[in-house]
C-alpha cells in the first residue's frame, strides 16, 4: 500500500493498483481508497479479499473499504500478492467528446433508442475534456463528486475524493448517461469512470 496523497496519478504512473489507507478515529480500522489502471477489478479483489473486511463497495477502477486494525498486515500481502498475479495493460476506452451542456434528458433517450446494450453492444462512454477542479463539488465527506448542472442534470463519481482530484487544474473525464429519481425528481447524470489530468 501507498498511503501518499498522489494516489491517483501513481496509479496511473506505474499503472499498479494503490490504496490510501488512514486508521479511524477510533483506532479500530482503518479506512481506505482504492484506484487501479485498466485490467484490475476493484470489485473483484475486494470480493477475494472478503473475509479481513467490514466494508467494501466501489466499481471496476475504483472503490472504498474498511478493514480491521488486527488484519490490516494479512490483507496487505494478500491484496499484493492478488495484484502481482494480474496483468494490467494501459488503454483507454473509446469515447465521444461531450460538452456539459448536452448532459440532456433529450440526449439520455437518444441513446438508450440504440439498446439493449451487452459484452457484444456496449453502451457508448463519453469524454469531458478541461473540466475544471475548483468548479466540482463533493459529498459531505468529500469522496465523491456530486456538481449540479443546472436544474436537471449532475456529474456523479464514486470514490474520486476531492483530495486527490484537487491536485490538478483541468482534469478530462470519462462516463456514461443514466437516469436518478430522488423524491419524485428525476436529474439526468454523467457516471464518471475514469478521471485524467488534462494535457497541457
Amino acid at each position: 500500500m501507498i498511503q501518499v496523497k498522489r494516489q491517483l496519478s501513481l496509479a496511473k504512473k506505474y499503472l499498479k493498483p494503490t490504496i490510501i489507507f488512514a486508521l479511524d478515529a477510533s483506532g479500530e480500522y482503518y479506512k481506505g481508497s482504492c484506484r487501479a489502471p485498466k485490467g484490475f477489478n476493484v470489485v473483484d479483489a475486494f470480493n477475494k479479499l472478503d473475509k479481513y473486511m467490514l466494508t467494501a463497495g466501489g466499481h471496476e477502477s475504483a472503490g472504498g473499504c474498511s478493514v480491521k486494525k488486527e488484519l490490516f498486515d494479512e490483507f496487505k500481502e494478500a491484496f499484493i500478492e492478488l495484484a502481482a498475479q494480474t496483468e494490467i495493460k494501459e488503454e483507454r476506452p473509446q469515447t465521444i467528446d461531450l460538452y456539459l451542456n448536452e448532459i440532456t434528458r433529450e440526449n439520455y433517450d437518444l441513446i438508450q433508442s440504440f439498446s439493449p446494450f451487452g459484452e457484444m453492444w456496449q453502451s457508448p462512454k463519453f469524454k469531458l475534456s478541461r473540466i475544471r477542479t475548483q468548479s466540482l463539488m463533493y459529498s459531505r465527506d468529500t469522496q465523491h463528486i456530486l456538481t449540479s448542472i443546472g436544474q436537471a442534470a449532475r456529474l456523479t463519481g464514486f470514490y474520486f475524493p476531492k483530495s486527490e482530484i484537487s491536485q490538478y487544474q483541468f482534469v478530462d473525464m470519462i462516463g456514461t448517461f443514466r437516469l436518478s429519481t430522488y423524491y419524485g425528481k428525476t436529474t439526468v447524470e454523467f457516471l464518471i469512470s475514469d478521471i485524467y489530468q488534462s494535457e497541457k
